[in-house]
């Protein structure tokens, strides 16, 4: 297990995806697997551009 206290689906900056629907990191969220690339990162066209290429994103999974 790592130290690293950075989401696996985020950059080091903490910068959200176009396909997360919260703040990596906010209250009641959790990782899922991209809708777009399947949870590979890539596209026909290089790096998934609903995940930034990680293959997963920030979803709300509470009653927010």
């Amino acid at each position: 297990m790592s130290n690293d206290p950075t989401p696996a689906n985020t950059s080091p900056t903490g910068q959200r995806n176009p396909g997360d629907e919260a703040a990596p990191g906010a209250p009641q969220t959790g990782e899922d697997v991209c809708p777009v690339c399947g949870g590979s990162g890539k596209t026909d066209q290089g790096a998934c551009a609903n995940c930034g290429g990680s293959g997963r994103i920030v979803k709300i999974v509470g009653d927010a």
